[in-house]
């Protein structure tokens, strides 16, 4: 397993010898930030600089590769005009599952209730369509929605904060927060490989459980 401490401050150190005070903020997402990484988890590291152009992307892309275990990193980057324009209901997830590592939080954008509304049913709009599609025409059964139960995961934690006001960041802390249909996707994306010969043969009610739960998310927050 990587220090992710040590990792992080070291490429902390390489951007700042690079970029100065261009270099806004430095942040740390994914399995790492929340506790859950294992060996051959990404690093995903969100950049923010004063602009951003072709010759910042490679600097800080052969800053990247000197790194030990550089296939692993990955993440968001980009200027800060382009973060004032981002549209607001793809950075719930930037603004909460962030933890800086140098600059100013306050930089990511203010996400309000309806722009997390948008983000339930667009995510839910698109993994709505990814079911259907893989249930049709998918080759290996229920093994392709591996993807969209792991996807779920997102879903229901915004769904869930809107609800409650609590952002739960762990998959484990969130599959016991919730009830009913929303649990049981938590808990089956949680033992996919090890429910292997349940999926396989009964595929129709993997694909049920989440097709409907996504019908309903849809039909809930396109109104919000």
């Amino acid at each position: 397993m990587i220090d992710v401490n040590s990792w992080t401050a070291s490429l902390l150190e390489k951007l700042q010898a690079h970029f100065g005070k261009r270099l806004l903020f430095l942040g740390l997402q994914g399995s790492y930030q929340r506790g859950e990484a294992h060996e051959g988890s990404d690093i995903d590291i969100v950049t923010v600089l004063d602009r951003l152009d072709i010759d910042d992307l490679s600097a800080y892309k052969k800053a990247i590769r000197t790194m030990p275990e550089a296939e692993l990193a990955c993440g968001f980057i980009c200027g800060l005009p382009e973060l004032k324009n981002w549209p607001r209901y793809d950075l719930f997830q930037l603004k909460m599952d962030t933890r800086t590592l140098y600059g100013d939080k306050a930089i990511l954008p203010e996400v309000t209730k309806t722009d997390i509304a948008d983000s339930i049913c667009i995510s839910a709009a698109a993994m709505l369509h990814e079911v259907c599609h893989r249930y049709l025409y998918s080759k290996s059964g229920a093994e392709g929605l591996a993807g969209c139960y792991k996807s779920a995961f997102f879903l229901l934690q915004a769904k869930h904060y809107l609800q409650s006001g609590a952002y739960i960041p762990s998959r484990r802390g969130l599959a016991e927060a919730l009830a009913g249909p929303e649990r049981e996707i938590m808990e089956r994306a949680a033992g996919w490989k090890a429910e292997k010969a349940e999926r396989d043969a009964a595929p129709e009610k993997w694909f049920a459980l989440l097709y409907e739960f996504l019908q309903q998310a849809l039909k809930e927050y396109s109104r919000f």
